[in-house]
């Protein structure tokens, strides 16, 4: 799960299907805890004065997909989820080699670190409909999203959130 946090899903930044996306999160984690499947948690830690910034009101993870005890929460501070943090060791001490991937924001952090687990040979499933950025200046949120998901058709499977199954 990618900086699902508090500050990146407030109305008043106008995140593109924020319900529907935190709904779409908040699913999934049910089937994959219900799977006894491990969640890794990518949280972004903003510099000082960000919304993110560490300790903030912002930076903590939305209250609706709130940790576990058990779950992992892994701090991160480039897009990239697996540069400069524990994600690779912990995986590894998991033995995770496939990774269904959600969160924020597309065309960063949720693009990077989709990109970095494949090129580290884990199998990606990136939920299509499961993460979510603003609108730019030249494009729209839909139209980032959906060039996010074609630059990574290939190198990721791309599937629906109805589609996952974590019991397979």
């Amino acid at each position: 799960m990618v900086d699902a946090q508090v500050n990146m899903f407030d109305e008043k930044f106008e995140l593109y299907r924020a319900k529907e996306v935190l709904q779409i999160i908040a699913d999934l984690l049910s089937k994959a805890r219900a799977a006894n499947v491990p969640v890794y948690y990518l949280q972004n830690e903003g510099n000082a004065g960000d919304p993110d910034e560490r300790g903030t009101e912002g930076w903590k993870i939305c209250p609706t997909i709130v940790p576990k005890e058990d779950e992992a929460i892994i701090p991160k501070s480039k897009p990239d989820g697996f540069e400069g943090t524990s994600l690779q060791r912990q995986l590894d001490q998991h033995g995770v080699r496939s990774l269904v991937v959600v969160g924020m924001q597309s065309e960063f952090c949720v693009s990077a670190t989709c990109a970095r687990a494949q090129s580290r040979g884990f199998k990606v499933t990136l939920v299509k409909d499961g993460h979510t950025t603003f609108n730019g200046k030249e494009r729209t949120a839909s139209e980032i999203i959906q060039s996010c998901n074609e630059a990574l058709k290939g190198k990721v499977e791309l599937r629906p959130a109805a589609e996952i199954d974590f019991k397979r």
